[in-house]
C-alpha cells in the first residue's frame, strides 16, 4: 500500500492526477476513523493516477494477464501494468506468479467468481442509465428554478 501511495504523492506533486475518486474505500462502523477496505483503497488511488490495466486490452495481448487482473487480489504489479509507473517486468510477474494461486483454486471458486462479475456487471449497466437520467433531470430542474427566479427578480 505505501507503494501506490508514494506514486500517488508524485503524481499528486506534479500535478498530473487524472481523476478524482469517492471515499468509498473508508471502513464504516469502525472505532477507528482511518481504516479503509485494501481493495478499494487501492483501486481508488491507481484511479486517481490513471494506473487501473484495461482487462479488454490485456485480454487480447495476454489472456494470463487479464485473468490475473480479473480474478486475483490488488497486487502492486497489476498496477504498474499500464500509467505512469508502467514496469514491463510487471507482466512476467502477472503472467506467471500472480496467476499461479488463481489456477490453484478449486474450479468451483473461480466459477462463482465469474458468474458473480457477470451478475454484478449487468445490473450495474442496468441501473447507470437511469441514474445518469435521474441525476440529469435534477440538474435541469434545478437550473431552471433558478433561472425562473432570475427572472421574477
Amino acid at each position: 500500500m505505501a507503494e501506490m501511495q508514494a506514486m500517488w504523492w508524485c503524481e499528486r506533486l506534479e500535478g498530473r492526477l487524472v481523476a478524482r475518486s469517492p471515499d468509498y474505500y473508508k471502513l464504516q462502523g469502525r472505532r477507528l476513523d482511518y481504516g479503509v477496505d485494501y481493495g478499494y483503497y487501492m483501486f481508488a488511488l491507481a484511479r486517481e493516477i490513471g494506473a487501473i490495466p484495461s482487462l479488454l486490452y490485456w485480454l487480447f495481448r495476454n489472456p494470463r494477464i487479464a485473468i490475473t487482473c480479473g480474478f486475483g487480489q490488488a497486487h502492486m504489479p497489476i498496477f504498474r501494468l499500464q500509467g505512469p509507473f508502467r514496469d514491463p517486468s510487471a507482466e512476467e510477474t502477472c503472467a506467471r506468479e500472480l496467476l499461479g494461486p488463481i489456477m490453484h483454486r478449486p474450479f468451483f471458486m473461480n466459477a462463482v467468481l465469474f458468474v458473480e462479475g457477470i451478475v454484478l456487471g449487468i445490473l450495474n449497466a442496468a441501473t447507470t442509465a437511469p441514474g445518469f437520467a435521474l441525476v440529469s433531470a435534477a440538474s435541469a430542474a434545478a437550473l431552471f428554478r433558478h433561472q425562473r427566479r432570475l427572472s421574477l427578480q
